[in-house]
Parts: structure tokens; sequence; C-alpha cells
């Protein structure tokens, strides 16, 4: 899918590249080559974790602060950009790392392109070896919201 580049650079030409990635793609294709046990969250699997104002608010009605500051937080984005529901990207990886199981799995290998260039940061995954990451593949949008609403 497309990055999300341009949700903070309007006028990038870059359509490719993750932010987190984008901003060192030079550091990012090291840690992908070092060897280190990797879990990645792609984007087009945290983009259609959605929450809407209805999730929202049930956070809101927690008696967790965790749980209302989550609310604020999503709140200003329904607010500020999506009414009809907002992907929580980092959201949906804490919750993937907190919660073994909750999302389907594969083991694959993933470069960074490197140049410059529109493509910059952009993740390139590949069959061949050796499998430097796990990768999140697929995702249940309702166990996910779950998880997080059943922890406040």
């Amino acid at each position: 899918m497309p990055g999300n580049i341009r949700d903070g650079i309007p006028k990038s030409p870059n359509t490719a590249a993750e932010w987190n990635i984008y901003i060192d793609p030079a550091a990012a294709q090291q840690v992908f080559s070092s060897g280190v046990p990797i879990r990645l969250m792609p984007l087009d699997v945290t983009s259609k974790i959605i929450f809407t104002k209805d999730q929202v608010n049930k956070l809101k009605g927690s008696s967790n602060p965790g749980g209302k500051e989550i609310a604020d937080i999503l709140g200003w984005e329904l607010n500020s950009f999506s009414p009809q529901g907002v992907a929580a990207w980092d959201l949906a990886t804490a919750i993937d790392l907190t919660h073994p199981g909750i999302a389907a799995n594969a083991l694959m290998h993933v470069d960074v392109v490197t140049q410059q260039g529109n493509k910059e940061g952009q993740t390139v995954g590949s069959d061949q070896s050796p499998k430097n990451i796990t990768e999140c593949s697929s995702a249940s949008t309702d166990k996910f919201r779950a998880a997080l609403l059943d922890e406040f």
C-alpha cells in the first residue's frame, strides 16, 4: 500500500515510504540486516484497524487513566482528521506486542530502499533468505479493539 509520508508532508513526491523508515532509511536497512529479532507491523495491516467515535467513547468511560489518555488522543484525531474513524498505527503495534497471537504472522525477508528518490525508505518484502523479520500479515480489527477495551 502507499506510504504515509504525505500525512505529514502533503507535497512530498514520496508515496512509498512509511514515516518511521523514511526518517533514516540507511539506519533502518542496517537494523533489518543486523540479525536481531524484528517484528514488523506494516501500514497495510495497521491502516485497517480503525477506531470510531463509539470505541473512543467506551475508552473515555474507563476508570483507567491510560484508557482516558488514549481516548483523548484518538478523539483529537477523529476531530482533526477523519470523523468516520482513525487508524491508530502505533497503538495497534503496541497491542500486537502485548497480546501475542492476536494477529497472523509470516516470516519474510525485507530490505529498505536507501537510494534517494520517490521510493526512498520503502520497505520491500521478498521470499529470499535469510528471513529477517516476523511480519504481522493480517489482523482482526475486532480483536484489536476488544484487546484495547478489555485492558481498561
